[in-house]
């Protein structure tokens, strides 16, 4: 299983000067658990941060070191190490990456006054990129500030395309990803839609910071699932195009190209039954609106058949009669055209699989919505691959009709199947999976997400709904209190 895999273990030592955390991702789920308030969020967040490269957060966090150690087969890296140190005023951080071929060292020092962060210097493959005393100073004091725009501003692509790779593979659910929604809901229902515009300018300004450098979902919004979903939309219908103008060329080019063949071959065992060649050829007329009717694609289809069964036959014996001879010379003139319909029904074969691969996200949600609410909660794709909601015996159609728990699980499930590749190794973050969702949800949650091959989950939670039912292969990490040591 460890080509669907990322990370391989992760050591963070000296947590709150008195903790040494090993955390074991051989399973395909991680779950942190004990009382509140012991450090579960820590953990989570020092993993995000070193993943994602937020040095600026990281400072914020007492430890002394954390290392993540990524599978051998993980092509983008194998090390990400973060050491610490503390001398008069001034924190020390170096940031080292290892891939399989490459190294990248970053030294940091922060101010312990007023948290200003310098860039002491940057080495890769032990070749200076940048140096406080040869170059000009890379001040930073903004908490958005990453390892990734750090190496923008020298113009680092080696490491920064790594790193992008390992943060599109990532999603991060904290427990505060709740607040924007109600407090939008809270203030909805006490001012007019111009005093909630000025509310809410900051906050929607905040709503797009998700994406390569800034991995969390946070703040539900009522816009954001129906954003990601119209995206979603017009990247099917590019590849639907893109894919129906390439098997056209194809065709076109192909049929040009076997005029000139002396030879004409088949491959038999490439046609099925005529039941089979009748539905793709009504994918083809459907895809190309040819408009031929099914009672003529019935007819070519049933034809089709029939010569070919006699093809096998004149291949075991001579032809008996004249009548038979006459057969052989009509199929002889109509081979050509059997040859084109073969070049079509191949390149079809190839078209429909590239929009199955792409519509595999469209399943998971849909398959996941139908088991998660009995088949009430449903998404709907229409004939130009819009997508919309509904729940059965209502009139809920939008995402901001849906009641809260409904609104999380959806979220969960469209940012798993959307916002994660679809090949490359991935690690989902939930920070208490339990927020909002009714007991059953909670039994079934875990299972439910892991349905996509390539993900794994680490989570932290108490919720013995989680804990007592778990229905996939979990590692438990029990974080105790200081006092049970």
């Amino acid at each position: 299983m460890n080509g669907d895999t990322m990370i391989k273990n992760v050591i963070i030592n000296n947590l709150f000067d008195e903790e040494d955390i090993n955390i074991d991702f051989s399973k395909r789920s991680v779950i942190i658990t004990g009382d509140n308030g012991n450090g579960k969020t820590t953990i989570l967040n020092i993993i995000y941060n070193v993943l994602v490269g937020n040095y600026y957060a990281l400072y914020k966090i007492n430890f002394e070191k954390a290392f993540i150690n990524f599978q051998s087969d993980f092509k983008y890296m194998n090390e990400i190490k973060i050491e610490r140190e503390n001398n008069n005023n001034f924190k020390k951080m170096t940031i080292t990456y290892r891939s399989k071929k490459d190294s990248l060292k970053i030294k940091i020092n922060a101010s312990g006054i007023n948290s200003i962060i310098l860039v002491e210097s940057i080495e890769r493959n032990q070749e200076i990129l940048y140096n406080e005393k040869y170059n000009e100073n890379l001040l930073y004091n903004d908490d958005s500030q990453t390892v990734l725009e750090l190496l923008e501003s020298i113009h680092e692509n080696k490491f920064n395309t790594k790193i992008r790779e390992i943060n599109k593979s990532l999603l991060y659910f904290p427990t505060y990803r709740r607040i924007d929604l109600d407090i939008e809901s809270y203030l909805t229902n006490l001012y007019e839609p111009s005093m909630m515009s000025f509310f809410t300018r900051d906050r929607s300004l905040t709503k797009k910071k998700f994406g390569t450098i800034d991995r969390r979902v946070i703040g539900i919004s009522n816009t954001d699932i129906e954003d990601i979903l119209r995206e979603y939309t017009r990247t099917i219908n590019e590849i639907s195009s893109q894919s129906l103008d390439n098997l056209l060329k194809n065709f076109a080019k192909n049929s040009i190209l076997g005029i000139n063949n002396e030879k004409l071959e088949f491959q038999f065992f490439n046609f099925s039954k005529r039941s089979n060649i009748l539905d793709q050829l009504k994918n083809i007329n459907d895809s190309l609106d040819l408009g031929i009717s099914d009672e003529q694609l019935t007819k070519i289809a049933k034809q089709f058949e029939e010569k070919l069964l006699f093809m096998k036959k004149i291949g075991e014996n001579k032809p008996e009669s004249i009548e038979e001879m006459n057969e052989v010379m009509n199929l002889i003139l109509s081979l050509p055209m059997m040859k084109v319909f073969q070049n079509l029904q191949e390149l079809y074969k190839k078209f429909s699989q590239e929009m199955n691969s792409e519509l595999e996200s469209f399943a998971y949600i849909q398959e996941n919505l139908l088991d998660f609410s009995g088949n009430r909660l449903k998404l709907n794709r229409t004939e130009l691959n819009e997508f919309k909601f509904s729940k059965e015996g209502t009139g809920v159609e939008k995402f901001n009709d849906f009641s809260t728990g409904e609104k999380q699980l959806i979220t969960f499930l469209v940012y798993s199947a959307i916002e994660l590749p679809k090949d490359t190794p991935s690690l989902i973050i939930i920070d208490e999976p339990e927020l909002s969702l009714h007991v059953k949800w909670q039994n079934k949650l875990l299972k439910n997400l892991l349905k996509k091959d390539n993900i794994k989950i680490l989570s932290a939670t108490h919720s013995p709904y989680i804990l007592n039912k778990l229905e996939v292969d979990s590692m438990i990490v029990r974080k105790q209190e200081a006092n049970e040591r």
